[in-house]
């Protein structure tokens, strides 16, 4: 029985403009427009007309602009500097970005890890998402956003924005939000990056002119396709060192040398140890070794999140309890090489996504939280 402009149908007491034949419209309230949308990520229609219909007229017409300010209300704004949502134009650019804050597109920043799981859940951030088919665009996330880190979160000045697209080319986005003291790091992505059947675009808002975390800095070993040459290489090494040969195969010594001089430090600091100690475990077998490794790097469910990988339920008893050593010695070697290469140095483009979780201290935070409060970088905590 409503039409579409909220009136019952039939009522001819309404005009088009929604405002009662016999009735003037009334004057809004003197005061200023509210400087931003509200905090509620989901905006949508409001559920129906109010109880009274009817406003109470007090001006005639004439005394209001066509943008519904009076004439003579010295306390509005004249109508071409507001925009049709409210908000003022010099608050906003010509693509919807809020002026106060600097966008760096290209940009993801990272908190999950051993570093804020050593803190406690006071360094995690406040988060607002949308999702599948809500409508809403990215304009208004970006405003919903901003109005979030400023009227709503204490100290916030950043906030980071993910776009995902799905296979069905629905979208949904995603805000988190922090401040220049947050424990986090941030680093380079190229967008679009692919996960899994889904793609996502990350930028970051920040205010004043330089986004002030600190830079990523991760386990420097390589990560994909690229460790399997280091592997190979580091095996043939020790079998050469141990038992004085060079194991046949498509890598010459001369290759690897060369490969292993080109490795930083950590690759023998943090994965070495658990390749050598599952190669000896299982009889020096390399089809064997080859098996333990290709389930360790395939597994599913390994993520910042260290239970993954710290839990006596983990990827390596769980998943790949059957072709790998189960030993104390080598567990906790395992566990380091894995922290290690998931807080590897990060790889975010359409290929895929590598590294990138905070598992060792960064010498930018205020303490080194995991030699003060855990066991160690890419070690897992007690």
């Amino acid at each position: 029985v409503w039409e579409d402009d909220g009136h019952k149908d039939g009522d001819d007491a309404w005009n088009d403009d929604g405002h009662k034949e016999t009735s003037k419209p009334t004057r809004k309230p003197t005061r200023k427009p509210t400087p931003g949308p509200t905090s509620n990520p989901t905006p949508g229609p409001t559920p129906g007309p109010t109880p009274n219909p009817t406003p109470e007229p007090t001006f005639e017409p004439t005394e209001w602009l066509e943008d519904g300010h009076g004439d003579d209300d010295d306390e509005w704004w004249s109508g071409d500097e507001w925009k049709d949502d409210d908000w003022r134009d010099d608050d906003w650019t010509d693509d919807g970005h809020p002026n106060q804050y600097v966008e760096k597109d290209n940009t993801l920043i990272r908190i999950d890890g051993l570093v804020v799981e050593a803190i406690g859940k006071d360094a995690e951030p406040d988060r607002i998402q949308t999702e599948y088919g809500q409508g809403v665009t990215k304009p208004e996330m970006i405003k919903l956003c901003a109005n979030e880190c400023d009227e709503v979160l204490d100290a916030c000045t950043i906030f980071q924005m993910t776009e995902r697209t799905n296979y069905n080319g629905d979208t949904r986005y995603f805000c988190q939000f922090y401040n220049d003291d947050s424990i986090a790091a941030q680093f380079h992505v190229d967008n679009p990056v692919i996960s899994g059947l889904d793609n996502s675009r990350y930028s970051v808002f920040h205010k004043g002119d330089k986004l002030v975390l600190p830079e990523f800095r991760g386990c420097d070993v390589p990560v994909g396709n690229a460790v399997n040459d280091a592997v190979t290489c580091r095996v043939g090494k020790y079998v050469n060192d141990t038992l004085n040969y060079w194991p046949s195969g498509p890598l010459s010594e001369e290759f690897c040398i060369e490969k292993l001089d080109s490795l930083a430090s950590d690759f023998e600091d943090y994965i070495v140890p658990s390749v050598i100690c599952t190669f000896e475990q299982l009889g020096f077998n390399d089809t064997k070794l080859e098996q333990c490794l290709g389930c360790l790097a395939n597994a599913g469910g390994a993520t910042c999140a260290s239970k993954s990988i710290c839990d006596d339920d983990n990827i390596i008893t769980r998943t790949c309890g059957n072709v790998c050593p189960q030993s104390e010695t080598c567990m906790l070697k395992i566990q380091t090489a894995l922290l290690c290469s998931l807080g590897a140095e990060p790889e975010f483009n359409s290929e895929g996504t590598y590294g990138s979780c905070l598992n060792a201290d960064n010498p930018d935070f205020p303490k080194n939280y995991l030699e003060l409060q855990g066991n160690g970088d890419y070690k897992c905590l007690d």
